[in-house]
């Protein structure tokens, strides 16, 4: 997403053309769309690499 973006606004618009993209090749059920929403809008906003830094923090 930074390749193509330089804020959230427009990771957010990124995720949602990669959430439409998904939806048409893999005609994904409503729960599978909700969930992988979900994960693409916790990327864009950065919440997924501050998981990512609790996980690694507390494997130490």
């Amino acid at each position: 997403m930074e390749a193509f973006g330089k804020d959230k606004e427009d990771y957010k618009t990124i995720g949602t053309f990669l959430m439409f993209t998904a939806d048409k090749k893999e005609n994904l059920s409503n729960s599978e769309y909700r969930k992988a929403s979900r994960e693409v809008s916790d990327i864009a906003i950065g919440r997924y690499e501050q998981t990512q830094k609790r996980r690694c923090s507390m494997k130490l």
